[in-house]
């Protein structure tokens, strides 16, 4: 990670000597509505909080509200789709929008096993104000364990990051 660190005449400088140390928190609160015998509509409204030790102007808390549908209507596959606008806000910089989107797929087999594929995108902003695309794909395989309470999840993801940004490196 580098920190960007304004220059002399609107230049921007890059601090490579930057520790992106952080730490931060997310939590949501969900109210579900049965729509039918194995579909259900919900909204979410989550919020999350994220300092870092080297650079406190890009402190930012951020919140979503997230309305969705999931559906077991297909034998052993749940499905969950859900859309959401919020705001993320920098310490140095005003509220910014951002939009999410995401889509998840699970299939249940009889012997406790689960494949798990997901997609999430998020259009939202970077600490300079610039339009910032973050895109992830997930690949998980989950065991079920017997007394129906306890699961193990092996989860690989990728992301994607693009923004608008004054840097012509790569994403």
């Amino acid at each position: 990670y580098s920190e960007d660190i304004p220059g002399s005449g609107g230049t921007v400088i890059l601090d490579d000597s930057f520790h992106a140390d952080y730490w931060g928190g997310t939590g949501f609160l969900e109210y579900q509505e049965p729509l039918g015998r194995r579909t259900s509509a919900y909204a979410r409204a989550q919020t999350g909080y994220r300092t870092f030790d080297d650079s406190p102007r890009s402190d930012n808390l951020d919140y979503t509200l997230l309305l969705g549908v999931r559906s077991l209507r297909f034998r052993n596959t749940e499905i969950d789709v859900a859309g959401g606008y919020g705001r993320i806000q920098f310490s140095s910089l005003g509220d910014q929008p951002r939009i999410l989107g995401r889509v998840n797929l699970r299939y249940r087999l009889a012997s406790g096993w689960t494949w798990r594929l997901g997609v999430n995108h998020l259009t939202s902003a970077d600490l300079l104000g610039n339009q910032a695309l973050e895109t992830t794909g997930s690949l998980g395989i989950e065991k079920r364990f017997a007394d129906g309470r306890t699961a193990v999840l092996a989860n690989l993801f990728i992301t994607r990051f693009h923004t608008d940004s004054w840097s012509g490196g790569r994403d």
